[in-house]
């Protein structure tokens, strides 16, 4: 095994490796032109930011040249994925199934995960507290999951709020009490709360007087006084998560660093409605089944584990019983049951089709047609929609199969759209969001 601790020539170090028999493991840094010519000299490379494990050839695309990785061992790289092994036939890339899961447990967000790790190693190593963060992105793409790892993998106490909730420092304060977290002892006259993480889930929500209280908490001194006390936060993490991190004051923005969440992708949300159903069935869910789920539920994370969970897992069930006469059928025995053609079923008779449209999404495209352009009011009015972001959240999907254009006259029907409308066709392909960090694999 060979890591490259050199800032000179990465390609040479490797090619001079390839006469030996033993497997080698380079933890090196490369372009995407250096990656090219290895591939086609029949070499595997997989460009990622670092590996799990040894026996694989990894490279990362960078802005400059050749340079030697940071890591000097692959033990000291964090974790992004499982590796395969040398000599393994399983191949790492996009085609992969079951999906891989990185060191958070989660399926996607790798980069991002990668990032957190190092950071988390880092402060772990030096005793130093986590920065604030602001976790923005939307509803379903790990935000509370990623919190509760990084609290997990600092040792930390995790302190789960609503923004909502926030009204008043007291409301902090007593959530505080409430897990434990004063320590005995005062600090310079000040309540110390101990080393812990508090994440406030819809940020945006919060009252003005808390924000202006949490501004102060969050400053460099770390020290918030209420009702004549005052208390130290020189431990605690703050975790932000948002949809709309335009909705929080500047002042808020500059002291939690905003990092973004992308949308997943359709595979990537294959791999999720799968990981909820190994944890529910004992049991691997076809690829094919968790396509159906995670497409006719719209790419939706939190629609897709809620219908797999709540819904095509009890249906299972008790189609199992009515067709065996069986009283109690086992988790796996449910999930062997559960098959492309069940889901398909199910959800045709909830009058979902194959691209997730229901009767709502398809109502909106007849209007269209009988209408021609028509604007958010008079499509909001004819559908019946009261709430704008049900009316949005619609509107971005049907927007995304490419079945409506929107302009500032209005929305109107595409000539796909006008087909569609004659004939449902398969539109899986436009389903997913497309990744905006995707990993590249040469093989």
């Amino acid at each position: 095994m060979i890591t490259n601790p050199y800032r000179g020539n990465s390609e040479a170090l490797f090619e001079g490796r390839q006469a030996d028999s033993e497997p080698t493991t380079m933890v090196i840094s490369a372009t995407r032109s250096t990656c090219k010519r290895w591939q086609r000299r029949n070499h595997r490379v997989v460009v990622a930011a670092s590996i799990g494990r040894a026996d694989m050839v990894v490279a990362t695309p960078t802005q400059s040249g050749i340079v030697a990785a940071g890591a000097n061992s692959t033990a000291d790289a964090p974790p992004i994925r499982p590796a395969c092994a040398a000599g393994s036939t399983r191949r790492h890339d996009a085609n992969a199934w079951p999906p891989e899961v990185n060191s958070f447990g989660m399926i996607g967000q790798d980069s991002l995960v990668a990032s957190i790790e190092e950071l988390i190693r880092y402060c772990v190593s030096k005793q130093a507290r986590y920065p604030d963060v602001c976790l923005a992105g939307p509803p379903g793409v790990g935000k509370t999951s990623m919190s509760r790892m990084i609290a997990q993998k600092l040792q930390a106490e995790c302190v789960l709020l609503s923004g909502s909730d926030m009204t008043s420092a007291a409301r902090l304060i007593s959530a505080f009490a409430e897990h434990g977290l004063f320590e005995d002892e005062m600090h310079d006259g000040a309540y110390v709360v101990a080393r812990s993480v508090c994440f406030i889930d819809e940020a945006h929500s919060m009252g003005r007087s808390f924000v202006a209280w949490l501004l102060q908490a969050m400053d460099d001194v770390r020290l918030s006084s209420n009702e004549g006390k005052c208390y130290s936060f020189a431990n605690v993490t703050f975790i932000l998560a948002t949809t709309d991190p335009g909705r929080l004051p500047s002042a808020m923005r500059s002291r939690a660093e905003p990092v973004f969440l992308r949308d997943y992708t359709l595979r990537e949300l294959c791999g999720i409605v799968w990981l909820h159903g190994r944890k529910e069935l004992d049991h691997d869910l076809d690829r094919e089944v968790c396509e159906e789920i995670a497409a006719r539920m719209r790419a939706n994370p939190r629609r897709a584990v809620r219908s797999l969970t709540q819904a095509i897992i009890p249906h299972a069930y008790c189609q199992l019983q009515a067709r065996d006469g069986a009283f109690d059928p086992t988790p796996s025995e449910v999930g062997r049951a559960i098959t492309t053609n069940l889901v398909a079923n199910y959800f045709e008779k909830k009058g979902i089709d194959v691209n997730g449209l229901d009767d709502n999404a398809r109502s909106l495209l007849r209007y269209l047609e009988r209408q021609g352009v028509t604007s958010e009011v008079h499509l909001c009015q004819a559908l019946g929609i009261s709430t704008r972001s049900d009316f949005l959240s619609l509107d971005e999907y049907v927007t995304r199969l490419g079945l409506i254009s929107v302009s500032t006259r209005g929305r109107q029907l595409t000539s796909v759209g006008r087909r569609y409308v004659r004939q449902v066709f398969p539109l899986r392909a436009h389903i997913g969001h497309p990744s905006s960090n995707a990993e590249m694999e040469i093989v």
